[in-house]
């Protein structure tokens, strides 16, 4: 009798089994597609008939899963078609409704493998870049207030080890450029550093100019200095850069870390924009 009560209960936990897989398999997991190119954010959001952006999906799932609150057993999946999905005129944001549950996640994922690209930025024709041989036979230049940008953000003097940098960024073939700066990075990748040549007061120095002294008609001009010691960096604004005595006059309102002395080494950035870039915002 024991045995075949160990054999029944084996079964019946079989039969269970079996039972909740054909359970969750008649519930079609709840999914919807997103086509940039051929899809319509009016549309039902199915294979055929693809929502258009990805911020749609998202209000969709929404209703579905009531902001997050009652998400289907098996969550859901929205299903992104290759293609480079535009960011800036329709921003994603995710916040607490948008999770899924233990087990019942909602997921986000590119179909079949394709290739997908969120684009935050502004893509650059490389016919808007002109030859610009009056600064160098290699350097190229483009008109970005021409094509619709102006808001350039900038760099920051930021707290201690912690340098604020909203500036704008530029990429070329996904990787990011460095801006413009003296003196350049190595070879071999190095940050290279320049030394205080003379304090000439609480908010001024001189450093050797030899190879920026160019750059005294630019307005946008930072010193990312390590001022006092090695471990405390912090980014200054240039108030003034008087070319002909090599002599940086700094903003009060981005002052030094720990007053300009000791360590002080520094490096001179030009920042507004090919490794190296430099923004030019003329005053």
């Amino acid at each position: 009798a024991p045995f075949t009560s160990t054999i029944a209960m084996k079964l019946l936990h079989l039969i269970f089994l079996l039972a909740t897989i054909l359970w969750r398999e008649s519930i079609a997991r709840p999914q919807f597609f997103v086509d940039g190119e051929k899809g319509n954010d009016a549309n039902l959001g199915s294979l055929t008939e693809p929502f258009k952006t990805i911020t749609r999906a998202r209000d969709v799932v929404r209703i579905v899963t009531q902001n997050g609150t009652k998400v289907p057993f098996d969550g859901v999946v929205v299903n992104v078609r290759g293609g480079i999905y535009d960011m800036t005129s329709l921003p994603l944001e995710l916040g607490k409704e948008d999770s899924g549950a233990r087990g019942s996640p909602v997921d986000y994922t590119a179909w079949n493998n394709e290739t997908v690209v969120l684009l935050a930025g502004k893509l650059l024709p490389p016919t808007a870049f002109k030859r610009a041989p009056e600064v160098g036979p290699e350097i190229y230049k483009v008109d970005l207030k021409g094509l619709g940008l102006t808001d350039y953000g900038d760099l920051g003097s930021g707290e201690l080890g912690d340098c604020a940098n909203d500036k704008m960024e530029l990429f070329f073939n996904n990787e990011p450029m460095i801006l413009a700066r003296e003196p350049d990075i190595s070879a071999d990748g190095m940050w290279q550093w320049m030394q205080i040549e003379k304090v000439v007061n609480s908010s001024a120095f001189t450093f050797n100019c030899k190879n920026a002294g160019e750059w005294g008609n630019v307005s946008t001009l930072w010193v990312h200095g390590y001022w006092k010691f090695d471990w405390a960096d912090n980014y200054v604004h240039v108030a003034s850069f008087d070319a002909s005595t090599c002599t940086v006059s700094t903003d009060p309102k981005t002052p030094v870390l720990y007053g300009m002395y000791g360590y002080s080494a520094i490096r001179i950035i030009c920042s507004v924009l090919v490794s190296v870039w430099l923004l030019h915002v003329p005053i």
